[in-house]
């Protein structure tokens, strides 16, 4: 006895935008990761005013910065926020400008 092939079927998928995704029979329970372009913006002006902060102490709070920014509107952000302030208390002078910006991206 002869089985009918299923026809097979072509898919064309075009994806736009950051975080672009398909779902094939599924639900979707992923989240969107990105920061906005002006978050992206204060973090960059944030880098750039560490740039005054001696070698030695810079890279630590370069680290601690990039680990908030990951967590940024996220459940853990004000750990990694507390995290960043403690690192960098010495250089408040520095950063206060740019402390109601980077609060605003707690959760």
């Amino acid at each position: 006895m002869r089985k009918e092939s299923t026809p097979t079927q072509h898919v064309t998928i075009h994806q736009h935008g950051a975080q672009s995704r398909v779902n094939l029979n599924s639900t979707d329970n992923s989240t969107n990761t990105l920061l906005s372009q002006a978050d992206q913006s204060v973090f960059t002006q944030v880098r750039t005013a560490l740039q005054q902060v001696p070698d030695g102490r810079r890279q630590d709070i370069l680290s601690k910065l990039a680990d908030f920014e990951a967590a940024a509107h996220h459940d853990g952000s004000h750990t990694k926020y507390k995290a960043f302030i403690e690192s960098a208390k010495d250089f408040m002078s520095i950063l206060g400008p740019f402390i109601p910006m980077l609060t605003q991206m707690l959760k």
